[in-house]
């Protein structure tokens, strides 16, 4: 009787565990792929019908002033509904009472409430809100405001949701509001384009990008967090595959986001031995399916001995990737036979410095002598609008400007392009021996800390507690404000706080517990998205506090947290 418990038990574990993979690899597809605004929503609310037990049919609202309006939905007549808008500041009262998912039996009395005839007559005709049975509710956050509301309907059972069905609404609601606030900056970016150009003031895209940057960065958090915990869970093997697909692009996203604050602030980043040889072959390996399936054939002449090269793997790895997916846009501007070669080679020694190249090269349209020259200009692009931002290339030549070197392109109308990276090959540190790659060592965890996490963002909250919350006494608090009272009044062995959070910042809670408690003081570790901060430098190199960068994993927290607390 227990083998057959266990079992069920297992086989229930296994498929939430799957429906949440593939949830997961479609929210990472939309962290990827910048998309229109309503395309964004329309493949948020598709996710949530397709993965959410129960679900059958839903729409999703966003705030545009003071009220809220239907900017998607799955199976109603949207051209209908978008002629009605609710109040949002009554509906948010109505609804939330301090609670994010909320369960509604009868939608009709709420409309009625809320609506004129005319709007109500919409709904009853093309909402079929008469032929509900249960409706889940789950409200968008953007910065701890109210934003819209993802709605997803039952049209046979009067039966709740379950548990799981909320889980996932909420977390489906998290990501659209991280990825609605990221398209609306991208949105704001584009506007501000010309502007910036023009006036040269291209300081300001700093801040643009420090705010993309800390709004990715605590859902990838997420993202990373939660994949580590699966994990740990009994799957089948192709659970374990996708798995690995999900955990590789988050940190594929990871390096985006880094290089993008690279791009705000040279900052620099971890460089240890690298094969260019090899990050050739891996990136190549990431993008054959794509290849495969636009007809483009794919040649290499990758050196196999050349020397390694001290530099930021990530860092390169992403300029080449950005390099491939250029080449593929190109090539599918011609019919086949489509082209793409790959090469590595060493040139100079004997007398000559050494430098190490890797060169992509297509057989597509090429480009025009008339851009060739702006291609490495911020902004600058030659895809349609909503199609690229035209950072990509001007990233890319920070990076190998960083590791100094330099990258140059070749062209001639209809017959191609072709780019070159040339990199110096620096002297190693030290010069340590190749080792052979292992497994590092599991983070040892700490037990029994009386802990306080401090962060606004509940799916942070969510992942530390995950993390730490069952071998210590974890304490959680949503602000700076509820901390403060806490820590004056407690003792804790260490303070986890976000940098970035509303009304009181992690900034000043540090200041003002220095100022009343400062043994207190001495127990913060800093977490933040935003690390290309000017500001959050200088705060940090004055308070000698240690910094856990957004998004982080489990074992990076409890290094973070070792070395705060010291050896368990």
């Amino acid at each position: 009787m227990r083998s057959r418990r266990r079992s069920r038990y297992r086989k229930h574990t296994a498929a939430t565990s799957q429906q949440l993979l593939l949830a997961l690899i479609d929210l990472y597809q939309m962290l990827r792929t910048p998309r229109p605004l309503d395309s964004l929503l329309q493949a948020i609310l598709d996710t949530a019908i397709a993965y959410v037990p129960g679900a059958q049919r839903g729409s999703l609202m966003v705030l545009e002033g003071d009220v809220m309006c239907y900017r998607v939905a799955f199976g109603y007549d949207l051209d209908q509904l978008r002629a009605v808008s609710f109040p949002a500041d009554n509906v948010c009262d109505a609804l939330f009472h301090g609670d994010r998912v909320i369960q509604i039996c009868n939608l009709t009395e709420l409309d009625q409430a809320f609506l004129g005839a005319e709007a109500y007559q919409i709904m009853l005709e093309h909402g079929h809100v008469a032929a509900i049975r249960r409706s889940m509710v789950t409200a968008i956050m953007l910065g701890g405001a109210f934003y819209g509301t993802l709605t997803l309907d039952n049209l046979h059972d009067p039966a709740p949701f379950p548990p799981e069905a909320e889980a996932l609404a909420l977390l489906l609601a998290e990501h659209a509001g991280a990825l609605l606030e990221q398209a609306l900056l991208i949105e704001r970016l584009h506007q501000a384009n010309t502007r910036l150009v023009e006036s040269e003031k291209l300081a300001g895209l700093g801040r643009f990008i420090a705010n993309i940057a800390h709004e990715i960065n605590n859902p990838l958090t997420a993202v990373i967090g939660y994949s580590d915990f699966l994990a740990e869970a009994e799957m089948s093997l192709d659970s374990q595959e996708m798995l690995g697909q999900v955990r590789a692009g988050a940190e594929r996203v990871r390096a985006i986001v880094r290089n993008l604050q690279i791009f705000a602030r040279q900052q620099k980043s971890g460089e240890m031995p690298v094969s260019l040889s090899q990050i050739a072959e891996q990136a190549l390996t990431l993008k054959r399916g794509d290849y495969t399936l636009d007809m483009i054939e794919v040649q290499t002449d990758l050196h196999p001995d050349l020397p390694l090269l001290w530099g930021d793997g990530g860092q390169l790895s992403q300029v080449l990737l950005n390099l491939l997916v250029n080449a593929q846009h190109a090539l599918r501007q011609r019919q086949p036979p489509r082209q793409l070669t790959l090469r590595t080679w060493r040139e100079g020694g004997e007398g000559a410095p050494a430098r190490l190249l890797l060169s992509v090269r297509d057989n597509g349209p090429g480009i025009a002598p008339a851009v060739i020259g702006r291609i490495f200009e911020p902004f600058f692009t030659t895809r349609p609008p909503g199609q690229g931002t035209g950072l990509g290339l001007s990233i890319c030549a920070e990076i190998i400007q960083h590791h100094g070197g330099a990258i140059r392109v070749a062209s001639e109308p209809g017959a191609g392009a072709e780019f070159t990276i040339d990199l110096p090959l620096r002297a190693m540190p030290h010069a340590p021996a190749p080792a052979p790659a292992t497994p590092a060592p599991p983070a040892a965890r700490h037990i029994g800390l009386r802990i306080l996490s401090v962060d606004d963002d509940p799916v942070v909250r969510a992942v530390i507690r995950r993390t730490l919350g069952d071998q210590n006494d974890l304490v959680l608090a949503s602000g700076g404000a509820e901390a403060l009272r806490l820590i004056v009044s407690e003792t804790f062995d260490l303070v986890l706080c976000d940098l970035r959070m509303p009304e009181l910042s992690g900034e000043q809670l540090y200041r003002l517990v220095a100022a009343i408690r400062p043994e207190a003081a001495a127990h913060f570790l800093f977490i933040s998205g935003d690390t290309s901060s000017a500001m959050t430098r200088a705060f940090l190199a004055e308070a000698g506090r240690p910094l856990l960068a957004k998004p982080f994993t489990a074992a990076e927290l409890l290094a973070a947290i070792a070395g705060v607390v010291g050896a368990p």
